[in-house]
C-alpha cells in the first residue's frame, strides 16, 4: 500500500496491487483512506462473497462489492481480459456520491483495484 505522512491510505498502483492481492487471496479489505487534500474515508472492498438467499439490484455474487462506510456500497462487475473501467459517473452514481474532488479520487481507486483484479484473475492467481 501507499501511505501518507498521517498513515492513510492512498492512491498509487501499488495500493490497487496490494488491494487486489488481498482480495484474491482473503475476499475482503478494508481502507482509511485519504484524497490527499481534505477528506478521509473507510472504505470496504469485497470480493466474491459467500451467497444465500437471492440478490436484487442485479448483483451477483461474482462482483466486487464496495462500501463507504456510513455513505453507501453497490456491487460492480468485473469481466476478465476486457476494459473493466467504470465511467465515474457511474461509480457516483451507484455509490451515491457527488462531484467532486474527493469523490473523482474515489472512482480512480476503485477502476484501479478492478484493474488490477482482472490482471490477478486473467492470470489464474
Amino acid at each position: 500500500m501507499k501511505y501518507d505522512n498521517y498513515e492513510q491510505v492512498i492512491n498509487d498502483k501499488m495500493t490497487y496491487q496490494k488491494i487486489a492481492e488481498e482480495l484474491i487471496n482473503y475476499g475482503r479489505c478494508i481502507i482509511g483512506w485519504t484524497d490527499e487534500v481534505y477528506d478521509h474515508r473507510d472504505i470496504l472492498f469485497t470480493y466474491k462473497p459467500h451467497k444465500y438467499g437471492t440478490l436484487q439490484r442485479g448483483l451477483i455474487w461474482t462482483y466486487l462489492y464496495v462500501s463507504i462506510m456510513g455513505i453507501s456500497s453497490m456491487g460492480f462487475l468485473i469481466e476478465m481480459n476486457t476494459d473493466n473501467r467504470k465511467y465515474p459517473n457511474y461509480i457516483k452514481e451507484k455509490l451515491c456520491l457527488n462531484d467532486n474532488s474527493c469523490d473523482d479520487k474515489i472512482c480512480e481507486l476503485i477502476n484501479g483495484v478492478i484493474h488490477e483484479l482482472d490482471i490477478l484473475e486473467s492470470k489464474g492467481e
